[in-house]
């Protein structure tokens, strides 16, 4: 999963190093979804996610991506649920 970019140059110690860099509490969501009580769920959130040691947020990631030369469009049929998702390609601005 990733850009061809990254995954035809990444090694397993830059796998290994990209995950202590990233997968850090800083650049971390939690997201609990249904019928639960906050009093409830963050004593479980809390037992979990506060072992992981503290570390400062990395800098935004940068890869090169293919040539963008045509508007793409994706037609899905779902039936579960009415769903619209549109996306655009852009430079984060900070």
């Amino acid at each position: 999963m990733g850009w061809p970019s990254d995954l035809e140059s990444f090694s397993t110690a830059d796998a290994e190093n990209f995950y202590s860099k990233y997968y850090v509490p800083a650049n971390m969501v939690v997201t609990l979804v249904g019928d639960v009580k906050a009093s409830e769920v963050l004593p479980i959130v809390e037992k979990y996610f506060s072992r992981l040691p503290a570390r400062p947020k990395p800098d935004p990631l940068r890869t090169a991506e293919p040539p963008q030369n045509a508007e793409r469009t994706v037609i899905l049929h779902e039936t579960s649920q009415p769903i619209f998702i549109e996306g655009y390609q852009g430079e984060t601005c900070h």
